[in-house]
């Protein structure tokens, strides 16, 4: 565990006068982030502690993907479920196979 290790953030200069920075931890737990005089902390849970958010941040990811490769003016076709046919007929022919094999089986001499 490394304690009071400072690491320089180098700020973006596309962001401009937002001056952002990105900071990727190594390890799980109590950060701070200190500027100047003042400070801020903040917790970063484990990858394994937080799976549920991982998950939720990559279907949010994977639908941001699929809006962009659709494009705006143009919707895509969604097909209808299949309808099914109903089981009965089926059923019914099951039972009469069942019952000509059935009576097939009685009827042979022994």
């Amino acid at each position: 565990m490394r304690i009071n290790q400072r690491i320089t953030v180098f700020v973006d200069p596309a962001t401009g006068i937002d001056t952002c920075a990105g900071y990727w931890p190594g390890e799980a737990g109590w950060h701070q982030l200190q500027q100047g005089d003042e400070s801020w902390p903040s917790h970063v849970s484990d990858s394994e502690e937080a799976a549920g958010i991982r998950s939720t941040e990559l279907q949010d990811a994977t639908l941001q993907l699929a809006q962009q490769s659709v494009p705006s003016n143009r919707t895509l076709p969604i097909a209808a479920p299949a309808r099914r046919g109903s089981p009965w007929p089926w059923f019914f022919a099951w039972l009469l196979a069942a019952a000509a094999l059935w009576w097939l089986e009685g009827t042979r001499p022994l």
